[in-house]
């Protein structure tokens, strides 16, 4: 049997006691909020022998002297395991997510530019243009408004491209299960 502080122990001691009906309700109530959460939070002890003996740990290493401190130690880590590791477990798989976004993104802009230029160098290979280096510096420094309205298409249809992507995803959003990433 697995021991709420994370150690093996056998538990071969039997205590019996009598509680009221008030304390009774009370244990249920832990169980039945246990058994319910024992998937998001951790290790929640379930069992009624799990909780109690918790609560004796507990209650020992708070009220009855600092010389407890290995059993307050036991309850902080079970404690900040049940917490942190889910945390960081789901930061974890949510910068694994944006690092492979943002590599594929990356590649894209590489083909991108890639084939901007194989077309550049076909329009200049079919309008026949200059391939003297002087002449063509001097060309492209020439100011002409062709720059100006490149980069302004540009933007416009990388504005939509971010209104219909916004669109589909907030349309995917509504058809499917609220995340579970958690950012804090």
């Amino acid at each position: 049997m697995s021991h709420p502080a994370g150690e093996e122990k056998t538990m071969n001691n039997v205590l019996s006691v009598r509680i009221d009906t008030k304390t009774l309700q009370m244990l249920e109530e832990i169980e039945a909020k246990a058994a319910a959460q024992d998937d998001m939070m951790g290790p929640i002890p379930v069992k009624r022998a799990d909780i109690i003996t918790r609560c004796i740990r507990e209650y020992y290493a708070k009220v009855i002297d600092s010389s407890a401190s290995d059993a307050y130690m036991d309850l902080i880590e079970t404690t900040l395991k049940a917490v942190i590791e889910p945390y960081y477990s789901t930061q974890t798989a949510a910068i694994k997510r944006l690092i492979k976004e943002e590599k594929k993104l990356s590649e894209e802009q590489h083909i991108s530019m890639l084939i901007d230029r194989m077309c550049f160098d076909v329009q200049f290979k079919a309008g026949n243009l200059t391939t003297d280096k002087d002449r063509l510096r001097k060309l492209f420094s020439t100011d002409t408004p062709y720059g100006e309205v490149l980069t302004e298409m540009a933007e416009k249809r990388l504005t939509e491209e971010d209104e219909k992507k916004d669109e589909k995803e907030a349309e995917q959003t509504d058809k499917t299960e609220p995340q579970s990433d958690y950012f804090i």
